[in-house]
């Protein structure tokens, strides 16, 4: 098989099922304690998120890798290119939130945040990356 190698940092190559699952069972251990179990039977109060970063300057590798294989992940290090990031929110309920993108800059062109379409939320930081300070300038 033959395909792009996909790249991601060390820290997703480290996650494994057993700190998911314990993650989920630390999230609802906190509900109940906290009395917020209601919110499992209100499907507008259920989101799912996925962001997706896109390189402004791709650089790509053949790989080989088993017959059968749909991900194939190379794991990079330095300096990141340049990219933006899109995130996506959709509720139970169906709803599709507005759509995030992040561009790198630290301050966003006026021409740019004219411009989008009305129905996006626009974010800036350094690298295009979504970090907590984005939701915050928002």
């Amino acid at each position: 098989l033959t395909g792009e190698a996909e790249g991601i940092n060390k820290a997703r190559a480290l996650v494994t099922e057993e700190l998911i699952r314990s993650w989920f069972e630390d999230l609802k251990k906190y509900l109940k304690e906290n009395n917020f179990e209601d919110v499992f039977k209100d499907s507008t109060r259920i989101f799912n998120a996925d962001e997706s970063g896109f390189s402004l300057c791709p650089k790509t590798g053949k790989v080989l890798g088993p017959k059968g294989w749909k991900n194939l992940y190379i794991i990079k290090s330095g300096k990141e290119k340049e990219n933006i990031t899109v995130l996506i929110l959709f509720s139970a309920s169906g709803k599709i939130g507005p759509l995030l993108v992040v561009f790198p800059y630290v301050r966003l062109p006026r021409a740019l945040a004219e411009n989008v379409p009305d129905n996006w939320v626009i974010g800036k930081s350094d690298s295009g990356w979504m970090k907590g300070d984005v939701f915050s300038s928002i």
